[in-house]
């Protein structure tokens, strides 16, 4: 188990947020029948509320993005959800304080997320990272490897965006057609558009597997 010691401090910005409690109950009432022939491993684990704790470090999600008083409503956990769906789901920031789930208990107490600047997180993708590197969502491919935190949480995490292919080749044919055929050029602008990686945050650390990762949030509305 990894844990967050040594966190490099920096100039942030933070919101206050709140729990999201009646998707989590809706989760949490999955059951293993409901997964069958699903692969995700561990997704189907949902018979213990620390599953849906929110731990400190922790990447932030929200999949109601109205807000209905002012806060936006918030999980960290993945278990439950059957299918990643990223068009529903909006990256909000990386938790700053913790909420403990309790199914029984409506608790309004809000927790705090880090939406831009430098904060710390682990490096929980599959490939070293390096200073310099943009990141993107991941989904998971194994259950939470930090320590404090139940081993079968499935949880996103950062990846190093692999570099877009042909963008300037792209780039240049949508200016090359927009006068003599607009139509081409607006197909291009929107396969641009819709292949580009959403980035989400910056390395500004070295961190291989499992390691503790630096990385600066790049400012976004949430």
């Amino acid at each position: 188990m990894s844990r967050l010691s040594k966190r490099l401090a920096g100039p942030a910005f933070y919101i206050n947020v709140k729990f999201d409690q009646a998707t989590a109950l809706k989760h949490k009432q999955k059951s293993s029948a409901t997964y069958q022939g699903n692969t995700r491993q561990y997704y189907h684990v949902v018979n213990e509320n620390e599953l849906f704790d929110i731990k400190e470090g922790e990447i932030l999600y929200c999949e109601n993005s109205s807000a209905r008083d002012g806060f936006a409503r918030v999980l960290s956990s993945l278990n439950g959800v059957g299918t990643v769906n990223m068009s529903k789901m909006k990256f909000i920031g990386i938790a700053q304080t913790e909420h403990k789930y309790d199914k029984k208990v409506n608790i309004e107490q809000g927790l705090v997320a880090c939406v831009s600047g430098v904060v710390t997180v682990l490096n929980e993708s599959n490939s070293t990272i390096h200073p310099g590197d943009l990141l993107v969502l991941a989904e998971p491919h194994q259950g939470a490897k930090q320590y404090g935190i139940h081993p079968q949480k499935m949880r996103f995490a950062f990846k190093r965006a692999e570099p877009a292919k042909h963008v300037n080749t792209i780039i240049d044919d949508i200016f090359a057609r927009t006068l003599t055929e607009p139509e081409k050029a607006a197909a291009l602008k929107a396969e641009l558009e819709e292949n580009k990686p959403n980035y989400i945050a910056k390395a500004l650390s070295y961190a291989k597997k499992g390691e503790r990762l630096d990385i600066l949030l790049h400012p976004r509305q949430t």
